[in-house]
């Protein structure tokens, strides 16, 4: 397996020759260009393997950005290296991304509006985005010292600890911090500070959430986390008719308090949001199969009346099924 690997700052990144078909010997420059300006790193997706751009930029000691979009026609796999003590910090803005590390007790998902923080002691992180749909992001890297000096914890008692993860919904001061750091055209000598106040907003509203959750302060037992990956795997292969909570709680072995807040502890969301995205997904791969119209894939994935469905995925992915579906079509053409 060939890799080039781009090093910016503490940050490696690998792009792995066999999750893109045809990439020349010289990875990097094949898939993308590197360039710096100012205090910044920057890359730009070459057009015959997509369209977008990524930048990093180094804070402080302990405290660091990179930020991007891109729009691959191609699946991408991204293996990030992150510094063995810090903290990783990911907020997904549009399109969706799974993660996966031998730190980690399953995948990530992460969707269009969600944030979350995880910790995987020098472990490789696998970033994989689809095709199809554009991802817009921001990932900050945290040292302990600088996260326990923001929340005010001693440092040997911050969560999630190595291999764990958090997840939340973005609250409105994050989207618009988000936002508003894609918008930022600030030059010069301004440009780092006007950067860097953005990012704190971003570490302000999490800090917001990651100090009044539940979760946070009391880790599951290792028991209770193993039948509720298994309650998510159940759910995952019965999404089109899922059982009830209480069905769901006999079966596993958990009450229904523990299965419910415990889901969404470990999960960062609760069993029925987790079936809802999870008809969406699959709906989503039917519909770019160009396989099945839109109604077929509706019913396929659980829903009686296909406009409740483009309503769904509508406010999921941003726009709905037959126009996704004819974007696919003209990018797998």
């Amino acid at each position: 397996m060939k890799k080039a690997p781009i090093t910016a700052e503490g940050l490696c990144m690998e792009f792995r020759a066999d999750t893109i078909e045809g990439l020349e010997d010289d990875l990097k420059a094949s898939l993308c260009r590197e360039f710096h300006t100012g205090a910044e790193t920057c890359i730009r997706i070459r057009s015959d393997f997509g369209e977008g751009w990524g930048r990093k930029i180094e804070f402080r000691e302990g405290f660091s950005m990179n930020w991007g979009e891109t729009r691959m026609l191609r699946p991408l796999n991204l293996v990030t290296r992150i510094p063995p003590e810090d903290y990783f910090l990911g907020c997904l803005i549009t399109g969706q991304l799974d993660y996966t590390s031998p730190l980690l007790p399953g995948p990530v998902n992460l969707q269009a509006g969600e944030m979350h923080l995880m910790r995987l002691a020098g472990a490789p992180l696998s970033e994989t985005s689809g095709t199809s749909c554009r991802v817009r992001g921001v990932g900050l890297r945290i040292a302990p010292a600088v996260l326990s000096a923001w929340s005010g914890r001693p440092s040997d008692g911050l969560t999630p600890g190595p291999g764990e993860y958090l997840k939340w919904r973005m609250p409105p001061a994050a989207a618009a911090a988000a936002d508003a750091l894609f918008a930022c055209r600030a030059s010069g000598p301004s440009r780092r500070p006007s950067l860097e106040a953005l990012a704190l907003q971003l570490v302000a509203a999490f800090l917001a959430l990651w100090t009044s959750s539940p979760g946070t302060g009391k880790s599951l037992r290792q028991n209770d986390r193993e039948r509720l990956y298994a309650v998510r795997d159940h759910l995952a292969s019965h999404y089109e008719r899922p059982p009830t909570l209480p069905d769901l709680a006999r079966r596993f072995g958990l009450n229904e308090f523990k299965l419910k807040h415990g889901f969404r502890q470990e999960f960062g969301l609760t069993p029925g949001v987790f079936v809802r995205r999870r008809r969406l997904e699959v709906g989503r791969h039917l519909l770019a199969s160009q396989e099945m119209n839109v109604a077929e894939v509706a019913s396929a994935v659980g829903y009686s009346n296909p406009s409740h469905f483009t309503e769904a995925f509508r406010r999921h992915f941003g726009l709905n099924p037959k126009s996704f579906q004819l974007t696919a079509s003209s990018l797998r053409g």
